[in-house]
């Protein structure tokens, strides 16, 4: 997908940040959903990221928020309202940006409009959900080789300073999120086997102003990869403001697009609970 920025004179824009160690693929399915229902997005390719995971030891965590800051700068030029949708790592990036020094320097503080966080990390690794995807696939060789090969991947697959960078990022942006006053939606799925549920309680918690917390119980980390995308994109599109009718027409391509591809992470199922959310509103 690359750089996919939709051209759209003004209005509403929405900049969607992939996660670590992936490319605008893994938030593309989110992307065609808002482009579908008029929003001008920009889901940049993060530095470093999309060819050889050894150009991920060339550049640091200030490359990656100075890449999103930049994003946002470019949107906001020709969006009167942007939101900022962080996929994983991309939602750590978007709170450094957001919080940080470049906001500060950023001329366009006034387009922004709200931010989602999807299964953006505070607790990495779920080794409960990590157990149960393992146990599911026992009497299944290709489910279980699928499940082998994804973990080692993410074991062996990324240069170490890299994951040094990642980690830094992560434990820099604890004591961030109070600074945040800005309207948010915390989407967290209940079997994300990366990143552990209470990470969305985390977040939550720590910042101010009006904010959702929904939890999905099904998809698992790669959401927008999965039989449950649709259900996600509805959940932004309804926070971003986009109609009813207009989320029904988006949703119904996104279902086409999903059924047409295998899902990345086919996780194991958890209880057909209905979505958990919680509200709080006003900075605190």
């Amino acid at each position: 997908m690359g750089n996919d920025r939709s051209e759209f004179a003004a209005g509403t824009g929405v900049l969607i940040l992939h996660g670590f160690g992936g490319d605008p693929g893994e938030v593309a399915a989110l992307a065609a959903y808002l482009k579908d229902a008029g929003i001008c997005i920009s889901a940049p390719l993060l530095p470093g990221h999309g060819g050889d995971k050894r150009e991920l030891s060339r550049v640091s965590r200030r490359d990656w928020i100075a890449a999103a800051a930049a994003a946002y700068a470019e949107l906001a030029a020709g969006c009167s309202k942007v939101y900022v949708v962080g996929f994983s790592m991309g939602g750590l990036l978007a709170v450094h940006f957001l919080a940080g020094d470049l906001w500060e320097k950023n001329e366009h503080k006034e387009a922004l409009s709200g931010l989602v966080t999807v299964n953006t990390p505070v607790y990495y690794w779920n080794f409960r959900q990590i157990a149960a995807n393992l146990l599911k696939a026992m009497g299944d060789k290709a489910q279980r080789e699928q499940w082998r090969n994804r973990y080692l991947s993410c074991a062996r697959g990324l240069p170490l300073r890299a994951m040094a960078e990642f980690q830094l990022l992560l434990s820099g942006s604890k004591g961030l999120y109070r600074q945040l006053c800005c309207p948010a939606l915390i989407l967290q799925l209940a079997d994300d086997d990366t990143v552990r549920p209470a990470s969305g309680d985390y977040i939550l918690r720590r910042m101010r102003g009006s904010r959702t917390l929904l939890k999905l119980p099904q998809g698992g980390h790669q959401i927008f990869q999965s039989g449950q995308a649709g259900e996600a994109c509805r959940a932004i599109g309804s926070f971003i403001g986009i109609s009813q009718e207009a989320r029904q027409i988006s949703a119904e391509k996104t279902k086409r697009s999903a059924s047409a591809a295998a899902p990345v992470s086919a996780a194991a199922p958890v209880s057909a609970a209905a979505p958990v959310s919680a509200a709080v509103e006003g900075c605190m």
